[in-house]
């Protein structure tokens, strides 16, 4: 048996074994990975971490809805847009005048 106590995060992510318990949540390790924090208390943040890392990124890979990445552009565009109205507001008409 591995020594998970000395595993990071990075150890847990590129373990097939953790990956597949993550994604089904039914492999043969099932009852290792759900009872870690009794088995293993003094890696249970970083088993925690890698597991919000896991399921983080696996969202990110999942197609985003057209509807949704409208909305992050208007967003984006908004708020660029705010910000070059704040730029040109910050600028007085004597700063254009000296050249500056």
């Amino acid at each position: 048996m591995k020594n998970y106590n000395d595993y990071k995060p990075e150890d847990f992510l590129n373990d097939e074994h953790f990956r597949k318990w993550i994604s089904s949540e039914e492999s043969e390790d099932s009852l290792l990975w759900e009872n870690f924090k009794e088995q293993f208390p003094a890696n249970i943040n970083n088993f925690i971490l890698a597991k919000a890392l896991f399921k983080s990124l696996q969202q990110l890979q999942v197609p985003a809805n057209k509807n949704i990445k409208n909305e992050i552009w208007t967003q984006v565009e908004d708020v660029i847009d705010e910000s070059s109205l704040e730029d040109e507001q910050v600028r007085s008409p004597w700063t254009l005048y000296r050249g500056g």
